[in-house]
């Protein structure tokens, strides 16, 4: 790890432990050779109004040390891709698109965002920017693409796309990094060039481009749509839009009204590469672009007007780009006027692409009258062949999972195909790395702890740092951006294609909650040994080592022997002298199948449609808290029947004094249920019933219901 720039982090860190924001005197710059003394003098001098005890000191210099290490090794980029990866990037990239609407939104929401950038200009500081932010996988690049396909046309009269990839270093993907557009628009800087100097160059820049734009409006759009699938025309079109042009001083006024609008859209993919900082480059190219928009623009609405110019679209997992305008107390080197008026577009959240292929099979389905509603749909869907589960389980979640279906048109075994696509899972889980060549250690225990809220369902506090560092880097959703842009609302969806993945990486990495960034319960706990007996049930039906649960239905009656390790005591009722076999008890569980990979939290009881639903995506129930007498609900079926493993969870030091009736009594469905699942049978119905405190050891038997009592 070279010289890093640790500064955001560190005032990250003091605001949450104090609750205020802290102005820095000066950046903190820090290299993987310092230790505790020298990264305390850099806070001292950075943070001279700053008193930490040594625990505070000690746990700061930990955490800083391990942000920089895994941001170090994300910005490596990942493994080397070969020729067939990359192959089958490209191949994806231009499959159809599904969800038309989504690309008309963008295009509508840029339009609502220039018309009051339009009207603001004069009389407020308006950031002429918006971004796309989402973790991997859920087509932000592609969105660009339909966005410019749209535009590119002469019948598009109001906006047109210039796409940049600025990817770096050995990072791979698709699109590839355009060629000449990134150096040219960001030069690498010295400490002898000033930001005023350089932001001045680029605004100037950007006004050249817009005014050779302009010349040939009609045509930009489709000379600069190549740059998506031939990154080297990047050299042809800059060498177009870059020309020497003479510009009368007249005002056309052509761009006077919204109506007459002219949009350049600067669309800046992979733009975590302009955060970055250093020791000659503190500021930045990320704040200079800022300014350097407004620059142009004040300059370009005087010569066309005031609805003419260039507004910038910047991509990337990393939820910084959202925060484009910093503070002026972070911001030192601005020389824009402070005013309480500054107006920040919010991101553009890209969710809209969950499930679409799911949604886009059921409704095939409805319109060719295959099925009727949703229950139908998915007891269906878990009654499939292998391959067509296969199939079915790519479609759950982002787009990114339908590389399976490429993939196994191409391959010899498709097999070979899934084995790929949840290493791909358990890959993106960690960051990009190849779990088994990613260091083990203190700087990448967020990969297990990402693992572990993949598959528990739970999500880390809005406040906390971990909420937009698993969406940039390890795969969550972002669902929202709070208005003042420091606060994310980011969990992990059901998908069940990286659940699988997370499956994977479980044994790999520590996976340890340090920070408080989540909340623990007893719930958790009995989750967590839910899930290992459910991994584990696979070791014991198929004898393989690997414990990598991978959707496979299995018989409850298996699970539950599984589950309950070697025991073979039964209990009954005080009055009840026959006890019988656990053999015998478990016999009417055989036929019926379970698999669950993950848990969803659910806000209100679940139905049978619902139940249906978690079948098909492997997932598992988190009822709601205040919900009654279960905590945890596992979907089964048997052919055509759907049922449950309803779980109660205690944690009392005292034990439980109402045990066993809780058990047994407390957890039947007309006792717990008021919907449809209120009529389950109860003889239907495996209860579990877990404490976690107050024996001496650990027990573990079979209950047998002693029925009704009146």
């Amino acid at each position: 790890m070279s010289s890093a720039d640790a500064t955001e982090y560190v005032c990250e860190w003091l605001s949450h432990k104090f609750g205020t924001d802290t102005q820095e005197k000066q950046r903190i710059f820090i290299s993987k050779d310092d230790d505790l003394v020298t990264f305390a003098c850099k806070v001292g001098q950075a943070f001279p109004a700053v008193e930490l005890t040594s625990s505070d000191l000690d746990a700061l210099f930990h955490a800083t040390m391990d942000r920089c290490e895994a941001q170090h090794q994300q910005n490596q980029g990942p493994a080397k891709t070969d020729t067939n990866t990359s192959q089958l990037r490209v191949r994806a990239f231009a499959q159809p698109y599904i969800g038309d609407d989504v690309p008309a939104q963008f295009e509508s929401y840029i339009d609502d965002c220039w018309k009051h950038y339009g009207i603001k200009l004069s009389r407020a500081l308006v950031y002429p920017y918006t971004t796309i932010v989402q973790s991997s996988g859920f087509g932000k690049s592609r969105l660009l693409y339909e966005l410019a396909f749209r535009t590119k046309d002469a019948r598009d009269p109001t906006m047109k796309v210039l796409y940049v990839c600025v990817r770096q270093g050995s990072s791979a993907g698709f699109p590839e990094k355009t060629v000449q557009w990134p150096d040219a628009l960001f030069p690498f800087a010295t400490r002898g060039e000033s930001d005023h100097e350089l932001q001045n160059e680029l605004s100037s820049h950007l006004q050249t481009v817009f005014h050779n734009a302009m010349l040939d409006w009609e045509s930009v759009g489709e000379y600069c749509f190549a740059h998506f699938t031939d990154s080297k025309q990047g050299k042809s079109t800059y060498n177009t839009l870059t020309r020497d042009v003479e510009i009368s001083a007249n005002r056309t006024n052509q761009c006077a009204s919204f109506k007459h609008r002219r949009i350049l859209v600067l669309a800046l993919d992979e733009a975590r590469w302009l955060l970055e900082t250093g020791q000659e480059n503190p500021t930045g190219w990320f704040r200079r672009l800022r300014r350097a928009l407004n620059l142009a623009n004040v300059e370009l609405t005087r010569k066309y007007g005031s609805f003419a110019g260039i507004f910038a679209v910047l991509v990337d997992t990393n939820s910084k780009i959202s925060t484009f305008a910093p503070s002026s107390t972070r911001d030192p080197s601005s020389r824009e006027p402070k005013t309480d008026k500054s107006v920040l577009f919010p991101p553009f959240v890209l969710t809209h692409t969950m499930d679409v292929f799911l949604d886009a099979d059921m409704k095939q389905k409805r319109e060719e009258g295959a099925v009727s509603t949703s229950s139908e749909f998915y007891r269906e869907f878990v009654q499939k062949d292998t391959e067509a589960m296969r199939n079915g389980l790519a479609d759950m979640g982002r787009p990114l999972w339908q590389q399976y279906k490429i993939a196994k048109g191409e391959q010899h075994s498709r097999d070979d195909a899934w084995e790929n696509l949840l290493a791909l899972a358990a890959q993106k889980l960690v960051g990009g790395q190849f779990p088994s060549k990613v260091t083990k250690g203190a700087p990448n225990g967020l990969c297990g702890v990402a693992a572990l809220l993949c598959r528990l369902g739970i999500r880390p506090y809005s406040w906390s740092p971990l909420a937009s560092r698993v969406v940039a880097d390890y795969m969550a959703v972002l669902s929202h951006v709070s208005y003042t842009h420091d606060q994310f609302v980011s969990s992990y969806s059901s998908e069940p294609i990286l659940t699988f993945g997370a499956a994977r990486v479980w044994y790999e990495f520590d996976m340890v909650n340090s920070d408080g960034s989540i909340e623990v319960s007893r719930e958790l706990v009995a989750r967590i040994v839910l899930l290992l007996a459910m991994d584990a049930t696979g070791v014991v039906v198929k004898g393989d080592r690997e414990r990598c649960y991978a959707g496979e239905f299995y018989s409850v009656a298996t699970f539950l022997r599984t589950l309950s390790g070697d025991s073979t005591e039964v209990l009954v009722g005080e009055n009840e002298t026959d006890v019988p076999p656990v053999d015998d008890l478990l016999a009417p569980w055989e036929a019926w199948k379970v698999g669950f990979s993950h848990f969803v939290q659910l806000s209100r009881e679940p139905s049978e449609e619902v139940l249906w639903a978690m079948l098909a995506r492997r997932a598992a129930c988190a009822l709601p808290r205040d919900f009654g007498s279960i905590d945890l609900l596992i979907p089964i079926f048997k052919d055509a029947t759907v049922s449950m493993i309803s779980i109660q969870v205690r944690n009392r030091e005292d034990g439980d004094s109402d045990y066993p009736e809780s058990a047994v009594l407390h957890t039947r469905p007309g006792h717990v249920f008021r919907g449809d699942l209120k009529k389950t049978a109860d003889e239907d119905v495996v209860r579990v019933y877990m404490s976690l405190r107050g024996f001496e050891k650990l027990q573990q038997c079979f209950v047998v219901d002693p029925g009704d009592r009146r």
